[in-house]
């Protein structure tokens, strides 16, 4: 059985055959987010807003789930942020397999 809290902080018992003698009734709080909870998405989104903006992206004011970058050369590269993918988009194909390459090393 899942508690949810508030949106920050998530508790579960113990599964069955996995309690501590004398402790059956303490919880187990969460550290980070996993598949299937409600607020995975949206961790997932904000980690990768914000490691897009590392890389200098900007996201869009239109549609929150397009990020885009222009480099001073007038090339473009576009992130779409789609559930767990994210697809990119380049001027050119070398641009877009550079940005494929920095966004894997952070995920």
């Amino acid at each position: 059985m899942m508690l949810i809290l508030d949106s920050a902080e998530v508790h579960v018992k113990y599964s069955p055959g996995f309690e501590v003698q004398g402790q059956e009734d303490k919880v187990l709080w969460l550290h980070k987010s996993f598949y299937g909870l409600k607020q995975s998405a949206r961790q997932w989104s904000k980690k990768a807003i914000e490691t897009l903006a590392k890389l200098h992206f900007k996201q869009g004011k239109a549609d929150q789930c397009l990020s885009g970058k222009m480099e001073r050369d007038g090339n473009r590269t576009y992130v779409l942020l789609y559930a767990d993918d994210m697809p990119v988009v380049g001027s050119t194909e070398k641009i877009a397999k550079q940005v494929d390459a920095q966004l894997e090393k952070f995920f």
